[in-house]
């Protein structure tokens, strides 16, 4: 097998291989990437993490994430799907305004805080938001209709869609008909 032309690596319930920091240097190509369900509860204590930033499509789904930061996502110029549903989030800082993600999925988890005390500093610093698509059904966290409103509509001309099915939601009367 030639690993340098290999450009999608599913790499599913296999704990031991993401301490490896060297395998993933073989595949120089690579654009596609699922660490689905490994029991990743950290990103930044992946050591192969800075060496993937190239990717375009990255799934995260069925690990132990309990929050994303936009510092684990600066270098990832690239990436434009990313799949973080099934994990443990309860915050999550809106890194879809420092990078070109045009999809997440952030379903199934317990989010109740989107990190708009940053959103300011990001959207200076940013090129612009190309999020398309997000999807944060079934959270079991309190969702805030502002925060989203304020993280994700409001600076994301080009988001036409997004599932917000079976969520618990924190809003006022002038939330909602805004």
């Amino acid at each position: 097998i030639n690993r340098s032309q290999i450009i999608h690596l599913d790499w599913i319930e296999s704990g031991g291989f993401i301490h490896q920091p060297q395998q993933l240097n073989r595949f120089p190509h690579l654009r596609n990437l699922s660490l689905r369900s490994n029991a990743i509860t950290s990103l930044s204590l992946l050591p192969f993490w800075s060496h993937i930033t190239h990717l375009n499509h990255l799934d995260l789904s069925q690990n132990r994430l309990n929050a994303i930061h936009e510092r684990d996502f600066r270098s990832f110029t690239n990436l434009i799907s990313l799949n973080v549903s099934l994990n443990f989030l309860t915050s999550i800082e809106p890194i879809w305004l420092s990078i070109p993600l045009q999809i997440i999925d952030l379903s199934r988890n317990g989010i109740n805080s989107i990190g708009y005390t940053q959103i300011q500093n990001l959207t200076d610093a940013s090129n612009g938001c190309f999020l398309r698509e997000i999807f944060l059904n079934e959270n079991r966290g309190l969702l805030s209709f502002a925060q989203l409103q304020f993280t994700m509509m409001d600076p994301c001309p080009w988001l036409r869609r997004y599932q917000l099915i079976d969520n618990h939601w924190h809003c006022s009367c002038p939330d909602l008909l805004n």
